[in-house]
């Protein structure tokens, strides 16, 4: 007799466990470092080239075994993925295996490991997950409890000089039929071979029956899908199968062995090259009528007396070999194998999904990624409010500008360089969104050269037609977006973003710049027509007693360029994006009321419902006092931009009204009312004079 030796399972770790893993730590697990139930599978060894692999992966949270090919043993496994690399290196190894080997011992014990052998092949995978590298540092045990057993073996003598070609047979076709009613093949199970040579496959369960009806070992075998393909050597699930003679009295006293056979055999109807036992001294087995048999028998003699019920496991070993045949961890750094534009998503995503960790457990960032935006202006603001979006990771942004990239752009308008400018004809929407695409190529970055018409623009019969296209592209664009931010130079160019908006009933966000102030401001929605009567919050026109009109004549140079302290755009453009994500996590979303937070406030009361803080209608701020003040104001029923009267003026003549906007200074306030109120407020004011001129004239006695 001699001590068996096993070879050990050769781990295969698939790219696609560790890509779920990352993505379930990013988005499910978090902090967490609770065990986490796996699955991982292997298959017999049928060739000598190699073992059969135990493979993990992409598929190993699943539960139960769906999936698995029903060739493949399944095996439950137990998955730690801890916070930091000292967390790893810290963890108490010896106690960790030892919990998992108690659990198999308990298994053994009680019984439940003879109905389902594949606790027996319980394993631990120990993992720290370097997101932000894309490294991944793993380390594989495979509990064995360590029995005496294994010393009082014999040398493993092939199967075919065991049994007859028809036997052999008849143990695939056996096999092929337990696997089918189990519906995946059983790592351990039994084999019957009786006085007249009938050969029988059964579960492991069976066994012990089996083995107190016969005369001897010969006739009842214990067996196991074995990994290994050497001749000479079982595989290691045969040291938890050699530990269960010990914890169950499963062999009869009287026999002086048990034998257990190393399942190999191909599948029937396979065929494969000729093998022989040669290094055995073994002569060359006879070919079977369904392929060449790798499968050998080992017979293990007593005692197999079980231990006490009480009994302590015996002691375990198991923790995998590193690539210097070492105990130790492996690596796999997953960032060379990745496509580049699928890792800088993933590291997009990283710093948005740790928020979520700890700091806002709320925050949706399926919903920010998922909202489209429409810059209207693609200058400095526009710039900006582009990259604040990105970094919130937003995948859709289009830009709208007429104009082509200046000499004097690319200092403030950071998504600009010298290149853009030489030829005097990059169009600056063309250019920001491409500049978008080398920053990040997974966002959704288009851009259309449009005119905005303008009121107190007169349109020219030359003009109209193409006036008329860029006002419906202009729409088109609006009912395609989710948000529009206006952010346009001039007060008359966001008349029409912001009907368009009203008409559409889209969120839409204002950022307007002085020299040194800012005011950011959201328009207020109007109410869906089945909603109850509520003060609805105005838009940027609404404060506004006259028609916009064309703010362009006789400007000064210093008039008709951007003349704003440097830092004010970053400062407001990030203001209106923050603004933006905090109303979409409020369950109003763009129809949420308005929050009056002050300088040293914080948001309360009803509607203060956002997690991210107060939802404001405007931001004022003003660099000179480094401050920032939060109004509100109400819609004006005779506004000339988002009133009933201009919606439904446009909704029902679409272009003709707005030509008629266009050229007509006084269209507008004719239309809104804002003329006639001008009448009545200048007939008030005579009045008032005339009043006074008659007090005036009284004695004072």
């Amino acid at each position: 007799m001699a001590s068996l030796k096993f070879q050990p399972f050769t781990a295969a770790l698939d790219v696609g466990f560790l890509t779920e893993l990352g993505r379930r730590k990013l988005h499910e697990f978090g902090l967490s470092d609770a065990p986490v139930e796996i699955r991982g599978s292997y298959a017999r060894a049928e060739r000598h080239e190699i073992p059969s692999p135990f493979c993990v992966g992409a598929d190993a949270f699943l539960s139960g075994e769906a999936g698995v090919p029903p060739t493949m043993c399944v095996a439950p496994g137990t998955l730690l993925n801890v916070n930091t690399l000292e967390d790893f290196k810290e963890l108490d190894k010896t106690r960790l295996l030892d919990g998992i080997a108690q659990r198999i011992w308990e298994d053994m014990k009680s019984g439940e490991a003879l109905e389902r052998g594949e606790l027996m092949l319980r394993f631990v995978l120990l993992t720290f997950a370097d997101l932000k590298s894309h490294k991944y540092i793993y380390w594989f045990a495979f509990p064995a409890l360590v029995v005496p057993a294994a010393q009082r073996a014999s040398p493993p003598v092939a199967l075919a000089s065991l049994l007859s070609d028809t036997q052999r047979l008849a143990l695939r076709e056996g096999f092929a039929s337990l696997s089918a009613t189990r519906g995946r093949a059983p790592a351990f199970f039994a084999v019957r071979v009786d006085a007249s040579g009938t050969l029988e496959v059964g579960p492991l369960s069976a066994f012990a029956d089996w083995a107190a009806a016969s005369h001897t070992p010969a006739e009842a075998w214990l067996a196991f899908c074995d990994p290994c393909p050497l001749l000479s050597n079982p595989g290691w699930p045969l040291r938890n199968l050699l530990a269960l003679l010990t914890a169950q009295q499963l062999v009869p006293r009287e026999w002086p062995s048990v034998r257990i056979l190393a399942y190999r055999e191909p599948h029937p109807g396979a065929a494969a090259p000729a093998l022989h036992a040669d290094g055995l001294g073994l002569p060359p087995p006879p070919r079977a009528a369904a392929g060449d048999s790798r499968s050998v028998v080992i017979e293990v003699h007593g005692p197999f007396d079980a231990s006490p019920r009480d009994a302590p496991p015996p002691k375990a070993v198991g923790w995998s070999l590193n690539s210097s045949n070492k105990a130790g961890p492996r690596q796999m750094d997953l960032s060379a194998q990745m496509d580049p534009e699928a890792l800088a998503e993933a590291s997009v995503d990283l710093n948005l999904r740790l928020m979520r960790w700890r700091l806002m457990p709320q925050l949706d960032n399926e919903a920010v990624a998922a909202t489209s935006c429409l810059l209207v202006g693609a200058g400095t603001l526009g710039c900006a409010v582009a990259r604040c979006l990105l970094g919130w990771g937003v995948r859709t942004i289009t830009f709208v500008d007429s104009g082509v990239v200046a000499y004097s752009n690319p200092v403030r308008q950071s998504l600009f360089t010298f290149e853009d400018c030489i030829g005097g004809d990059t169009p600056k929407a063309e250019a920001a969104a491409a500049a978008l695409r080398r920053i990040f190529p997974c966002v959704h970055a288009g851009a259309r050269r449009i005119g905005i018409p303008m009121p107190g623009h007169p349109v020219s019969a030359a003009e109209a037609s193409q006036v008329g296209e860029d006002a419906r592209e202009l729409e088109r664009m609006v009912e395609a977006h989710d948000v529009i931010f206006l952010l346009t130079d001039t007060r008359e160019s966001r008349w029409l973003p912001t009907l368009l908006a009203a008409a559409h009933r889209k969120l839409a966000l204002t950022v307007a710049l002085g020299f040194d102030s800012l005011v950011v401001m959201r328009h207020g929605m109007p109410a869906e027509p089945a909603a109850p009567p509520a003060s609805r919050l105005g838009c940027y026109f609404c404060n506004d007693v006259v028609g916009p009109a064309n703010s362009m004549l006789r400007r000064t140079l210093d008039q008709q360029c951007t003349v704003s302290r440097p830092g004010l755009a970053m400062v407001a453009s990030a203001l209106a994006v923050e603004l933006m994500v905090t109303l979409l996590h409020h369950p109003r979303r763009g129809a949420a009321d308005a929050d009056l937070v002050g300088d040293d406030e914080a948001a309360s009361g009803e509607e203060a419902k956002s997690p991210l803080g107060g939802v404001p209608h405007q931001i004022r701020g003003s660099l000179p006092l480094f401050r920032t003040t939060c109004m509100r104001g109400s819609a004006f029923d005779r506004c000339t931009a988002c009133s009933a009267t201009v919606v439904d003026a446009f909704r029902e003549k679409g272009v003709e009204f707005l030509r008629s906007a266009f050229n007509s200074s006084s269209y507008l306030e004719d239309l809104t009312g804002l003329t006639e109120m001008h009448r009545e407020t200048e007939a008030k004011l005579e009045e008032m004079a005339g009043l006074a001129s008659e007090c005036d004239g009284e004695d004072d006695f």
